[in-house]
């Protein structure tokens, strides 16, 4: 409801019910439809429509969280209230059903852009830890405030992300580094995201370097710009520009940590090592050997697209220069071992 009212096309909708998994499951059985019990302990039942895959979540309540991540238990009822009075933020306690329910005030606070707990913030920290992170990531998306209470309550409780997986955390921010407002949400929120995030920089950088298209001179020239929040939105050189002072290597060992992919980790490395940030990286195609060169070499199938994957690691890295003859004896020193 909270992208709708916004005037945002929803990526996805959460479509709950008063009826009991198995009731839910029932219902669509009996019309001939496949149905997979996808998290029956939390209440939620798959059905596929149309070749389209449905989620129903039976409307619960939440038992205590011992791991500041999930309740240890749930109990499946059968009034909305229930169920929207265990959300985390107001603006997402909202729900349609020929009407708008919204006992928390999720209008009037999307109407105030301000992010506000369900209740009471500590304890909505306290039960899901990650919800710190949301609350971040969405002051970034949106350019909200996050409200007064729920913001003391974050700080107080961010001691409480080191228990949040990192796969995670790296998720919340992407989405934040993505943002419209990254810049100004990272320096507020910094020392509450240093307990999840310890790499993060004491500031920064508010000027970047760029190639001035003046048709009467070409040069560099220092610009004021808010890096974060200008015009690149290429995950990679957000990425670059948060981390760059850790230099290519250390920002490789901190994104390692937060488990992103090989591929990600490879080009933030790149970016910063060859002091572009926002520059162009190579791609395999740009490798000065092809499959062909590795035939000859006895590698075969698989063998030839993982052999150019690690040649141009290294390319990327600067361990390697990219000339055949030089990727060739490299290539064959690597398949001999």
């Amino acid at each position: 409801m909270r992208d709708a009212i916004l005037g945002i096309v929803p990526r996805d909708w959460d479509i709950c019910t008063s009826a009991a998994p198995r009731e839910t499951a029932a219902i669509f059985e009996k019309r001939g439809y496949k149905v997979i019990e996808t998290g029956p302990a939390y209440g939620t039942v798959s059905v596929i429509i149309d070749g389209e895959r449905m989620e129903i979540t039976t409307f619960r309540s939440d038992g205590e969280y011992s791991d500041n991540r999930r309740p240890d238990s749930v109990s499946f009822v059968r009034d909305i209230f229930t169920d929207l009075a265990r959300r985390d933020f107001t603006m997402n306690a909202m729900a349609y059903n020929g009407g708008l329910t919204d006992p928390f005030g999720g209008v009037r606070d999307i109407s105030a852009r301000l992010i506000r707990c369900v209740g009471d913030p500590g304890a909505r920290f306290r039960e899901d830890a990650l919800r710190i992170m949301r609350a971040v990531r969405f002051a970034s998306e949106l350019g909200f405030h996050i409200e007064d209470e729920t913001r003391n309550a974050l700080f107080e409780n961010a001691p409480l992300l080191k228990n949040i997986a990192v796969e995670r955390i790296s998720a919340e921010l992407n989405k934040l580094l993505t943002g419209k407002h990254a810049y100004e949400t990272l320096t507020e929120y910094r020392a509450a995201l240093l307990h999840a995030i310890p790499e993060l920089p004491e500031s920064l950088p508010l000027i970047e370097r760029a190639v001035a298209r003046d048709t009467r001179q070409r040069r560099d020239v220092a610009f004021p710009v808010s890096a974060l929040n200008n015009n690149h939105n290429h995950l990679t050189v957000r990425l670059a520009l948060v981390f760059k002072g850790l230099g290519g290597e250390g920002a490789a060992t901190a994104l390692r940590r937060l488990r992103y992919p090989r591929s990600v980790v490879r080009e933030v490395s790149y970016r910063i090592s060859r002091g572009d940030v926002f520059g162009t990286l190579p791609r395999l195609a740009d490798l000065a050997l092809r499959g062909g060169d590795l035939v000859a070499l006895g590698l075969k199938g698989p063998e030839i697209g993982k052999m150019l994957e690690s040649l141009l690691d290294r390319v990327i890295t600067g361990e390697l220069p990219n000339e055949r003859d030089a990727l060739l004896k490299a290539a064959e020193i690597t398949s001999v071992r």
